[in-house]
């Protein structure tokens, strides 16, 4: 990521993240909810960061294309954990095809695709917290795109995808014009 674009990533995503702390009476910020994801976009110029964000959970319900998985998703026991790792890891990775979660003509056509990254992480370290031992994971998506490209319009893929989403919420900086959207499988396009 370019020295230029990654600050300008990080005000939008404290500011957004802020917001929603204060919105939240006492939850944690940007916490982990089955059944919602948090698609969030920057444009500048021509560059474009993408973060999705997800329960881990929700790819046992998915129908990633690229590997055929035939173990369970959840597994128990340390030998299992390490399957399970591997597993989550390889499904993360056939989302690099972002066209499962979300497209836009300009996107495909007008955009390279030049840095994609996963991380998971640990909802909570509280033991006594429901949500103890889930994880959420994160993709980041980097794109250079033609000096004189738009966007005009983003469709939430992800719906086909995981059978138990009920909503995507986005937030995009798109040249400096901020929009925030939540979307559902009945209507999944978000306009700028």
């Amino acid at each position: 990521m370019t020295l230029f674009f990654k600050p300008l990533v990080l005000v939008f995503m404290f500011s957004v993240f802020s917001i929603e702390s204060t919105q939240a009476q006492g939850r944690q910020v940007a916490a982990h909810v089955h059944g919602v994801n948090q698609l969030q976009m920057v444009k500048n110029d021509n560059k474009l960061f993408v973060i999705y964000r997800m329960p881990l959970g929700q790819l046992e319900e998915a129908k990633v294309s690229n590997h055929v998985h035939d173990e369970h998703f959840h597994a128990h026991g340390k030998e299992s954990d390490h399957k399970t790792s591997h597993e989550a890891e390889n499904r993360l990775e056939d989302l690099k095809d972002y066209d499962q979660l979300f497209s836009a003509s300009g996107i495909t056509t007008q955009c390279e695709l030049t840095d994609f990254n996963f991380e998971l992480y640990a909802v909570s370290a509280d033991k006594d917290d429901p949500h103890a031992g889930h994880k959420d994971a994160i993709l980041e998506y980097q794109f250079n795109c033609r000096h004189d490209w738009t966007l005009s319009a983003i469709k939430i893929k992800a719906f086909n995808l995981f059978k138990g989403l009920e909503r995507v919420d986005f937030e995009g900086l798109l040249d400096g014009v901020g929009v925030t959207e939540s979307t559902f499988s009945d209507d999944t396009r978000v306009e700028f």
